[in-house]
């Protein structure tokens, strides 16, 4: 085996309190921005709102006009949604608007858009500063979605040199494309071992949930190491 085992009670409650977290910042809903920023990624610098969470437009939409608004769509990619007097970074030189929104749950407010392309979030990015829907495409060519620079340009979907990414792979969950390293193991995915532990992934490790033990097991994989 490759992986070795560690358990202790206290460093599984961290786990646990760090599942909780995550889930927090997945952005499975529409968000308003707030002031506009800049952050560092891969691909260069991107377009993101106050809190870091990276920001993308698609290229199905037409100036002015959102097409996500069917569930599915809507689910992975809830609008960013404009503030009353919406605010920007300096070094943010894309014109800003707004467009009444498409999607159902925010109707009759504004969606936020640079150069006349509605913005929006992609719920898988679990962190300020995630990036995992840049390139993907649902239905092939003329769906995909991307990054935006200063300028609201469309980024590159091949992180620049020197970045620390790659060419987008394949997302099983939403026939898309995405970044997954090899041997990973999803967030929040569930399995059972032999002897009935459930075990839930957090991050790089994975969390054990004994249903008789008092404690919690933790198992960290580390690749190379002896079991």
């Amino acid at each position: 085996m490759t992986s070795k085992r560690l358990a202790t009670t206290t460093a599984a409650a961290f786990l646990l309190v760090g599942l909780g977290a995550s889930s927090a910042l997945a952005l499975t809903e529409s968000t308003v921005t707030g002031e506009l920023k800049l952050i560092d990624t891969q691909y260069g610098k991107v377009l993101a709102d106050s809190d870091g969470n990276a920001l993308y437009v698609w290229e199905k939409d037409s100036a002015g006009t959102s097409a996500c608004a069917d569930d599915k769509c809507v689910a992975a990619w809830p609008a960013a949604l404009a503030d009353d007097k919406q605010e920007a970074d300096s070094a943010v030189t894309g014109k800003l608007g707004h467009i009444d929104s498409a999607q159902a749950p925010t109707k009759g407010k504004q969606q936020l858009t640079i150069n006349d392309q509605p913005l929006y979030y992609f719920s898988k990015d679990d962190a300020a500063g995630d990036v995992k829907g840049h390139g993907l495409a649902p239905a092939g060519a003329g769906t995909t979605w991307y990054l935006v620079g200063a300028d609201g340009e469309r980024l590159a979907v091949k992180a620049s040199a020197g970045g620390a990414g790659s060419d987008a792979g394949k997302d099983k969950d939403a026939g898309q494309t995405a970044d997954k390293p090899k041997g990973g193991v999803d967030a929040g995915a569930e399995g059972v071992t032999d002897n009935n532990t459930t075990l839930i992934a957090v991050g790089g490790g994975v969390a054990a949930l004994g249903a008789a033990a008092l404690g919690y097991s933790v198992i960290r994989r580390r690749r190379g190491s002896a079991a």
